[in-house]
């Protein structure tokens, strides 16, 4: 699934400047889409890949969540016990 991700943003990736290419840049919003259109696949790729620390940020971020939600069960179920 990675492998068809990252051909998926690459395409997208070409697909962007093969546009700008063939209609180029008429005006500024039409570059401000360009940009997003490339922007948007090449963090894609950096991420899926795992450059440049952004996967272990992701993950830490998930991990911490995760604590947090689990902390808040075990409260719950404390104020549960205790009211029983």
């Amino acid at each position: 699934m990675l492998f068809i991700a990252v051909i998926l943003n690459i395409a997208a990736f070409v697909m962007g400047f093969v546009l700008i290419g063939h209609y180029g840049v008429p005006d500024l919003l039409a570059l401000i889409v360009f940009l997003i259109l490339i922007a948007c696949p090449l963090a894609n790729i950096l991420v899926l890949l795992g450059i440049g620390g952004w996967t272990r940020w992701l993950r830490l971020y998930l991990k911490r969540k995760a604590i947090e939600e689990k902390k808040k069960i075990e409260a719950l179920e404390k104020g549960n016990v205790q009211n029983q």
